[in-house]
């Protein structure tokens, strides 16, 4: 089945059972079997594997599309492009910022200079250098992929060697966070597979496509020898292929989207996402234009029972729309009940729901879109925990067309929102006035917040960021519930550990054998 880029946002799910659950870097735990995919038998075993022998391996991977980082169509590819390019920076499993081209960098309000590694060589031998990186952006600047990421990029240049300037339209601290573009020879941004600086090089013999080792890698050392790409078109396929070793290793960004299962033994490791699902409110409606109201039903929100049913487990519950991943930053924990009692709220006829001054019930209704039957099971759950902090909520469920108008319009009390966030997880679309997903009334105070915090100079950023949240708990614009978590799925005991991080699920791949 051929996918499209956008199908990145709506992966096919993967939900695991009776396979051994890795969680990046944590202990293995086993449960009972499945893998949400379609039912198909694999083979069993005949030979007890010793993991981190198979030194030659094989991933998903779709020929009708390149392996060029600008044009990259398909969610099996775009998988595979951290394992041949890299960029200025990358995104550890903790969502930590990680220097990988880059040696070190200074920054004056708008303008940031950039001073890259020197002697980082491309995999056919020639050095890397600045004028590579400039090119590499500006290509960036022009795509599809990578263009949300430059939009406040103004200009791109090099100076000598090893020396890359950007000026932006308005300052932002976090800029790093979004230079995780793949770098690549200059005038080489058209090819269908650019020469990289990563752990593996692409060769392409008589229509089979291979991912050598790149002995030259300024890495270290890199334990796979080589990987074979294979061509998988349909879901189906999964099931015996990574059972009967086949492919070793698949993705799945959204491993809950689905709850038709198979059989097999399966090591799945998930990582952390950038997948957020949220409650949008409308802050011009009734009792939810009061802070207090909102607050009370974050408070209320049973994020543990909805990770556990709704994700089967693949996800994070939060209280701020921030990964758990950075634990700095922290959440107050409130009293629903004190809350709705402080905005003037009490159970006056006795049937467990709060009335308001007037006698009138505090009762709301929450859209969902129809198609999805996770977000709808993950709606009841968020009847089921308000109702018990009395807050009466009704689902409602629209076509995806009709549910787009109504947020539109404003036409609504809550509504269940996923959007995937930026790796500076950056709200601002949600609550500035005329921002992409801002549904329900923007907000100054926030705006203002981020504006601060994308302000800060160096060393300030994180108390900057507190800052933000503490505004975002007062005001609380949206209900944050959950990140989903991602996983790969290998062979039972094949490979060493597998870490797994945000676009970037073949993390220690090059720590897979040897």
């Amino acid at each position: 089945m051929r996918r499209s880029f956008l199908a990145l946002l709506l992966i096919l799910s993967l939900v695991c059972g009776g396979c051994h659950t890795t969680e990046a870097g944590g202990e293995t735990e086993e449960n009972q079997d499945a893998v949400g995919l379609p039912q198909q038998q694999p083979e069993e075993e005949t030979e007890t594997t010793v993991p981190g022998q198979k030194t030659a391996i094989a991933l998903a991977y779709n020929p009708s599309d390149s392996l060029n980082p600008f044009q990259v169509t398909t969610e099996y590819n775009y998988y595979l492009l951290p394992l041949i390019y890299e960029g200025l920076f990358a995104i550890g499993p903790d969502f930590q910022l990680e220097n990988v081209l880059c040696e070190s960098y200074e920054v004056d309000g708008d303008q940031w200079t950039f001073y890259i590694k020197q002697g980082v060589l491309f995999h056919d031998g020639t050095e890397m250098q600045a004028r590579d990186v400039v090119y590499s952006i500006n290509q960036a600047r022009e795509s599809t992929l990578f263009a949300s990421r430059c939009a406040n990029i103004t200009s791109c240049t090099y100076s000598g060697r090893y020396t890359v300037r950007i000026r932006l339209g308005t300052p932002d601290s976090q800029l790093p966070r979004l230079l995780i573009i793949p770098v690549v020879p200059r005038n080489d941004g058209d090819e269908e597979n650019p020469l990289g600086t990563g752990r593996f090089m692409v060769q392409s013999q008589d229509g089979t496509v291979t991912l050598l080792r790149n002995d030259s890698w300024h890495g270290g050392a890199v334990g796979v020898e080589s990987i074979r790409l294979s061509a998988l078109y349909q879901d189906s396929e999964l099931s015996y292929v990574i059972g009967a070793g086949v492919i070793d290793g698949v993705c799945f960004e959204k491993p809950f989207a689905t709850d038709t299962a198979i059989r097999g033994n399966f090591d799945v490791t998930t990582f952390s996402a950038s997948d957020f699902h949220h409650l949008g409110i409308n802050k011009n409606s009734g009792p939810l234009s009061d802070p207090l109201v909102r607050q009370a039903i974050s408070a209320a929100l049973d994020r543990d029972l909805l990770v556990q049913k709704a994700f089967s487990g693949y996800g994070d519950g939060v209280s701020l729309p921030v990964s758990p991943e950075l634990e700095q930053f922290e959440a107050e924990k409130k009293d629903p009940d004190a809350l709705l009692k402080q905005a003037g709220y009490a159970d006056t006829d006795g049937d467990g729901i709060y009335n308001d001054p007037e006698g009138n019930n505090l009762t709301l209704e929450l859209l969902v879109p129809e198609g999805s039957e996770m977000k709808i099971q993950a709606a009841e759950i968020v009847c089921q925990s308000l109702v018990g902090s009395g807050i009466q909520v009704t689902v409602h469920t629209l076509p995806q067309e009709d549910f787009q108008q109504a947020l539109n319009r404003d036409d609504f009390d809550l509504y269940y929102g996923e959007t995937i966030l930026n790796d500076q997880f950056d709200i601002s679309q949600m609550v500035q006035r005329g921002g992409s997903l801002c549904y329900g009334g923007a907000s100054e105070t926030l705006t203002q917040a981020i504006t601060a915090w994308k302000s800060a100079l160096l060393g300030e950023e994180e108390q900057a960021q507190q800052a933000l949240y503490d505004a975002f708990q007062e005001e609380m614009p949206f209900v944050p519930m959950a990140f989903g978590r991602g996983c790969v799925v290998t062979g039972q005991g094949v490979m060493h550990q597998v870490v797994g991080a945000n676009r970037n699920p073949y993390y220690n791949l090059h720590q897979w054998a040897g």
